[in-house]
């Protein structure tokens, strides 16, 4: 009895970990940022994300494709959250609709360029952030209720 109560235990908590199913970091960058655009790591104004639940939201973004996201002017958006880390679109002064492979692809982008190189499970790193030149942007970062 105590033995098979044992492995539910076990079966049950890995089922709850992140997965790491993750796209590869390399290859070309976003289609839609510039060398231009503003990358910011280590932000310490926001919690701390968690890198495993990065790299679910990165697979997540990536599988949904050209599903278009979109955030009001002067809003941000939540478009994946997973073990309290988050990842939001923010639009600069207008509307901003953008697809969901391309956040994904913008997520890896700010994954590499802040120098992370694995999605370490339950590793906290600093919130990140990358602005486009009209004041859109991509936001990673932990505190989220999900």
């Amino acid at each position: 009895m105590k033995l098979v109560s044992t492995i539910i235990l076990a079966s049950a908590m890995v089922a709850a970990a992140p997965s790491q199913d993750i796209p590869s970091l390399d290859g070309p960058g976003p289609r839609f940022l510039s060398k231009r655009d503003s990358y910011h790591c280590g932000l310490t104004n926001y919690a701390a994300p968690t890198e495993g639940p990065i790299g679910d939201g990165i697979a997540y973004l990536i599988r949904g494709g050209s599903n278009a996201k979109c955030s009001n002017a002067h809003q941000c958006e939540l478009v994946s959250c997973s073990y309290g880390t988050g990842i939001a679109i923010c639009a600069g002064s207008s509307q901003y609709c953008i697809n969901s492979d391309d956040i994904g692809d913008a997520v890896k982008a700010i994954y590499s360029y802040c120098g992370y190189h694995g999605f370490n499970g339950g590793t906290s790193i600093p919130a990140m952030q990358v602005f486009q030149q009209n004041g859109n942007n991509v936001l990673v970062k932990g505190g989220y209720r999900c």
